[in-house]
């Protein structure tokens, strides 16, 4: 029998989930050292050799429900999996999940979610009836909070924290720059026609009047490549591309080099604050925005308007004043950590504790 089964959009080799696994992990075990946890995982192999965890394959539906019997309480996150902006099916899947731990009987805790898009209202009716019956609900921004109210959740304890990964074990208290940008796009539907132009020619731009170097970082490689190898083609100044299979610790050591990071990605973004490197956020979904305005960061361009103009500018107003940059990040890093620690308080508490409704 395990104490937690967790669930979410992990064996996917996606650097920003295995950043949540990684911290949802290590910080349960340092309130609990003795917690038994079982991770449903596209890949059960590669999960139980780097997490040291159990792990069972999240598409096998009897082994599923068979190790949700035999917990005692189901974690949901982290990440943004309340939503429908991927596809209904993904929606279902883990609602689905969250269904059978509360048939079963079992405490359930969403853990540090971010919430939506829910387009359709058929989505919302379920996704509040589902919602609505779980025990503890912590989200990493207020945008979540608010789509939650709005489509009527408000029976659980629901607290605002932080995302996990701010919980990462960085010891990091200096920027040591050397004179670059990391750039990290994904593809995405609804990307203007010409974005690989503009951020390529922002990429030149920025070599050019602030002689830095470009570093492409794909942190989901097999679908970030091609976009990228785009932008590279398109580009006149010469760049790098990270090796997206590094594990967290060197991805932060990496992320500390830097002067500025473009980013789309979310965990780009919070990789970024954690190491408190500079930031432009290119924003192609809500959870973007939502992260940046709550660490106070309102220098980000929509992916669906872009211009040269408008990403030239962020550029340029990043680069104005990192070190004013840095003592903020710097700041609100700490204010994080402190809320990603209640995350974990609330789960050892519910676990060992009552209900928390």
């Amino acid at each position: 029998m395990s104490d937690v089964v967790i669930s979410g959009y992990y064996g996917f080799r996606n650097n920003g989930d295995d950043a949540l696994l990684m911290s949802i992990i290590n910080d349960l075990k340092s309130e609990k050292p003795d917690i038994e946890i079982v991770v449903l995982s596209k890949n059960p192999a590669e999960t139980e050799r780097i997490y040291n965890v159990r792990a069972v394959n999240r598409q096998d539906l009897f082994g599923v429900v068979k190790e949700i019997k035999r917990t005692r309480m189901l974690i949901s996150g982290g990440g943004t999996l309340i939503q429908d902006g991927t596809s209904t099916k993904s929606l279902m899947y883990y609602l689905s999940i969250i269904s059978v731990a509360l048939m079963l009987g079992k405490k359930v805790m969403l853990y540090a979610n971010g919430i939506g898009p829910l387009s359709s209202k058929l989505n919302r009716r379920i996704t509040a009836g589902v919602l609505n019956k779980v025990n503890i609900i912590t989200l990493r921004d207020e945008v979540s909070f608010s789509e939650l109210k709005e489509i009527g959740v408000h029976k659980p304890n629901i607290e605002i924290t932080a995302d996990p990964a701010f919980n990462l074990k960085y010891d990091g208290s200096t920027k040591n720059r050397k004179g670059k940008m990391l750039v990290s796009v994904r593809p995405w539907k609804k990307l203007k026609g010409d974005f690989c132009e503009v951020l390529a020619k922002v990429c030149d731009y920025a070599s050019t009047q602030y002689g830095l170097e470009i570093v492409f970082l794909p942190m989901q490689r097999r679908v970030d490549e091609e976009i990228t190898g785009r932008i590279r083609d398109i580009m006149s100044a010469k760049s790098d591309v990270m090796d997206a299979d590094y594990d967290i610790n060197k991805l932060l050591t990496v992320f500390e080099d830097m002067d500025l990071c473009l980013g789309m990605r979310l965990h780009t973004l919070i990789y970024s604050a954690v190491t408190c490197t500079p930031l432009v956020g290119l924003v192609y979904d809500p959870k973007v925005n939502g992260f940046l305005d709550y660490i106070g960061i309102g220098n980000q361009v929509d992916v669906e308007t872009i211009t040269y103009e408008q990403l030239k500018t962020a550029v340029d107003k990043s680069m104005s004043d990192t070190e004013k940059q840095y003592s903020e990040l710097l700041k609100k890093r700490e204010e994080l950590k402190g809320k990603a620690d209640r995350n974990v308080q609330l789960a050892i508490e519910l676990l060992d504790g009552g209900e928390h409704r």
